[in-house]
């Protein structure tokens, strides 16, 4: 009788020392499972998510040959001197107004993961012929030259370019690991008056 109570014994402490390293070894799979998602998470968060701003205007881009509203991305999720992107985008005037349309790129970068700064590291050009747009030499922004109505649709093929003249290496050191926010600006102008489109000096229209 006694010698059953011994085994019955040792079976609890071996079911016991069987259980306590299953529990480590749950607990250290779940360690490993929210390192792994908090490095994805990281890992995707220094990349932002760009988009077009405007209370008046919907911005549209082309992706694999359809119009995706409010989306731009950089085909390979990097930013580094020198790249540039081309993009198709569209305009559409969702308000009653009649409005002029300006465009630029604004690039923020988060070296922190949590505060933003404006960084004067992007440019927007105008790609081929774009006879109703038109990019100015003094604030450097792409203006369309006709007045977009409401519920007419305007089209820029553009590239947004990282500025080469940055050092590769300043760069990636700096902010190959930072969160980043790509936003193409859409400002707007609504006005009744005709641009005369023999002036080249569009700046001095929306002052």
């Amino acid at each position: 009788m006694s010698d059953t109570v011994v085994v019955v014994k040792k079976n609890k402490k071996k079911q016991r020392i069987i259980f306590a390293i299953l529990c480590v070894l749950i607990v250290l799979l779940l360690c490993f499972n929210i390192w792994s998602c908090s490095m994805l998470i990281s890992k995707n968060r220094k990349y932002g998510s760009p988009s077009f701003l405007s209370d008046d205007v919907i911005g549209y881009v082309k992706a694999g040959g359809e119009w995706t509203k409010n989306t731009l991305t950089f085909e390979d999720e990097m930013l580094f001197p020198g790249t540039a992107v081309a993009k198709s985008i569209m305009l559409e005037n969702v308000s009653n107004k009649n409005l002029y349309v300006r465009l630029y790129a604004k690039i923020e970068f988060s070296t922190d993961g949590i505060n933003f700064e404006e960084k004067d590291f992007v440019e927007l050009l105008l790609n081929g012929e774009n006879e109703d747009w038109q990019k100015s030499d003094e604030d450097g922004k792409v203006y369309y030259l006709n007045m977009l109505k409401g519920s007419e649709t305007a089209t820029a093929n553009v590239s947004i370019k990282i500025y080469n003249h940055l050092q590769n290496e300043d760069f990636e050191e700096k902010y190959k690991d930072s969160r980043y926010k790509l936003e193409i600006v859409v400002e707007t102008k609504s006005t009744n008056a005709e641009f005369d489109k023999a002036n080249s000096n569009i700046e001095n229209f929306w002052k």
